[in-house]
């Protein structure tokens, strides 16, 4: 995918350009294999405009990640809006959030490349961690009742299996399972 060149007077499309571009070419190669020259290109700026941005490859993968959380943050709060029984909203929102395409990013392929690289790259767990952390403490559902855990425990399981790309149920079983969990959240 070709990115649109952006005005220099536009920081936010440069800073958006580049973080699709790692996440793209992440998805296409797996991080250790995306040299930071390789995104600016991508991205349509010089390797001296990408450090202006972001002060390393680090920094980088960083706000990609929390990007993409930004986003996911955005579908859930839409998902609780939407959603007029407070009991289990979260839950529900997490699972329906999740199991939906985020607009910019491919989550799916981004985890895929991700995957066999967290030992190598630590913060991308702390960061979904501290966000997750967050997002129950906004909720007010922390801590989490054993049934609420085994939900999402469920739900990461789904989303996992489609990530790695094994899929050991029919997609009406899939669906009819997602149905059941959701059903539950009604009952914490």
């Amino acid at each position: 995918m070709k990115l649109k060149s952006s005005p220099k007077k536009q920081p936010e499309i440069v800073r958006a350009n580049l973080l699709t571009a790692l996440a793209d070419l992440i998805a296409e190669r797996g991080l250790s294999n995306v040299p930071i020259d390789l995104v600016a290109l991508k991205a349509g700026v010089s390797k001296g405009g990408l450090f202006h941005h972001f002060p390393s490859k680090q920094a980088l993968l960083e706000e990609l990640c929390r990007d993409v959380l930004r986003e996911l943050d955005k579908k859930i709060d839409d998902c609780i809006n939407d959603d007029p029984e407070p009991k289990g909203r979260f839950i529900r929102a997490y699972i329906r959030a999740f199991l939906k395409p985020l607009k910019i990013y491919d989550t799916v392929k981004l985890f895929r490349a991700f995957i066999s690289e967290t030992s190598h790259y630590p913060l991308i767990t702390t960061i979904y961690r501290d966000w997750f952390n967050e997002r129950l403490q906004k909720q007010k559902d922390s801590p989490l009742s054993l049934k609420a855990k085994m939900i999402f425990y469920a739900i990461d399981g789904i989303w996992l299996e489609e990530c790695v790309g094994v899929f050991a149920s029919s997609p009406k079983e899939r669906e009819t399972f997602i149905k059941y969990l959701i059903e539950q959240t009604y009952h914490l």
